[in-house]
C-alpha cells in the first residue's frame, strides 16, 4: 500500500471481529543506497492488551441469529500464545 501524505495509520489489532484483518508486523532495514535508507522515519509502537484471563468474545449487541459470532470465546492469554506460535514458525 502506497503511503499517503499527512496520513495517520492505526493498527486495529486482531481481536476485532469484522471483515478487517490485522497484519503481521515486521520491520526491516531498507537496502543501502535506496531513498528509504536515508529518509527519516518515526515509529512509536505502543502495545497493550487485556489481562491474560480476560475472555474475548463478540459483543452481544453485534451478533444475532442472522449474524452469529465467527469465533468461539477465548482467553486473551490463549489467543496471544496462539498468535505468537503462528508468527514464530
Amino acid at each position: 500500500v502506497a503511503p499517503q501524505a499527512n496520513a495517520f495509520v492505526v493498527n486495529i489489532g486482531d481481536l476485532y471481529e469484522s471483515g478487517w484483518r490485522s497484519t503481521v508486523h515486521r520491520v526491516t532495514k531498507p537496502a543501502p543506497g535506496t531513498a528509504a535508507a536515508t529518509a527519516p522515519r518515526l515509529s512509536i509502537p505502543f502495545f497493550t492488551g487485556p489481562h491474560n484471563d480476560a475472555v474475548i468474545s463478540a459483543l452481544p449487541t453485534c451478533i444475532d441469529a442472522e449474524h452469529p459470532s465467527q469465533y468461539a470465546p477465548i482467553s486473551a492469554g490463549a489467543h496471544l500464545r496462539k498468535k505468537l506460535g503462528i508468527s514464530n514458525t
